[in-house]
């Protein structure tokens, strides 16, 4: 719940800290946490700050009701559908997260693995 609020509240407390904090809780299994720099210079935080506000995980940030379906649970791995209602057209969008439990600096923490925009 932490990352989809702060991707709706995605340049607050500062530009794009929506974004950072997605990459920050995605997990090295993830295709967001590639590395730092890529071939052509640009890092990750700047290639989500271009894609995501331009692409169907807009709805991340332009989102105004959320519904949560329920979660399933597989040893350490999870999975949660979550129901976003976009602010302009109020249609209802589904995110399919996909979630591993993983030991980090603040001890045994769920990261975002997959995400995916599903339209029904």
């Amino acid at each position: 719940m932490a990352v989809l609020q702060a991707m709706r509240r995605n340049d607050d407390p500062y530009e794009n800290h929506g974004i950072e904090v997605l990459i920050r809780f995605t997990s090295a299994a993830s295709s967001t946490a590639d590395a730092a720099l890529d071939v052509d210079g640009s890092s990750t935080l700047e290639k989500y700050c271009n894609f995501i506000p331009t692409s169907e995980y807009s709805v991340l940030l332009n989102w105004d009701a959320i519904r949560f379906r329920p979660l399933e649970e597989s040893g350490k791995k999870a999975f949660q559908k979550v129901q976003l209602r976009l602010a302009e057209s109020n249609d209802w969008v589904t995110i399919k997260f996909t979630l591993s439990e993983r030991k980090t600096f603040l001890g045994d923490t769920w990261l975002l693995d997959s995400f995916l925009v599903a339209r029904k």
